[in-house]
């Protein structure tokens, strides 16, 4: 449901921006205000015209030259700290392959030293007690 409008509130309390521009913003000298998409691009890194900043020629030199100069503070840094003279880290070694440990034949008995009561109650709490609708294997023969 709308608001209803005071009487001191005009055009639904809204300032319209005029359509027509009172001065035109113009580069040209024949006073014609031209989209932004159509106005010459101006370089933010050199101030040329026709370019921007990602497609200067100037900054990409100046960008090729700082990365050189600092590809060469690091090859003098690894040279002065380098008290190696030559040696070489030796490569990576193969992994390991672990052996699996021998399989026992022995069966081991997990009761095995356990007293009476404590065999008593494993055996009663292990008893199987069929649930309804359980139905046992088949046996293979």
């Amino acid at each position: 449901m709308k608001r209803r409008m005071n009487a001191d509130e005009k055009d639904g309390g809204r300032s319209k921006k005029s359509k027509a521009d009172p001065k035109p913003q113009s580069n040209n000298g024949d006073n014609v205000h031209l989209k932004r998409q159509l106005v010459p691009f101006t370089c933010s890194f050199c101030g040329d015209k026709g370019h921007i900043k990602r497609g200067c020629k100037k900054k990409r030199a100046c960008d090729a030259a700082a990365a050189t100069a600092v590809a060469v503070e690091a090859d003098k840094k690894k040279k002065n700290e380098g008290g190696d003279h030559g040696i070489k880290r030796p490569s990576k070694l193969s992994p390991r392959k672990r052996s699996s440990p021998l399989a026992t034949s022995v069966p081991v008995n997990p009761m095995q030293g356990a007293s009476s009561g404590t065999t008593t109650k494993f055996v009663n709490y292990m008893k199987f007690i069929p649930t309804p609708g359980f139905k046992a294997p088949r046996k293979k023969n």
